[in-house]
């Protein structure tokens, strides 16, 4: 079975760590160096790749039951 690496499934969405007030949409790289999670205004303010998924890159929160 192929692996996607665009994806991260998590049991809760965490906030952005950015900005702090909007729910993460992705879990990247930024411009200065450390991944973060991230809301959409966020990952294309500060984003090391916005718009760009997979491994090395970063992964869309995906929110899974248990």
């Amino acid at each position: 079975m192929a692996k996607n690496w665009t994806e991260a499934h998590m049991m809760s969405i965490p906030n952005c760590d950015i900005c702090g007030t909007t729910p993460a949409v992705v879990d990247a790289g930024t411009r200065m160096g450390p991944w973060a999670y991230m809301c959409t205004s966020c990952w294309h303010l500060d984003g090391k790749n916005p718009g760009k998924l997979g491994a090395g890159i970063g992964q869309k929160l995906v929110k899974v039951e248990s």
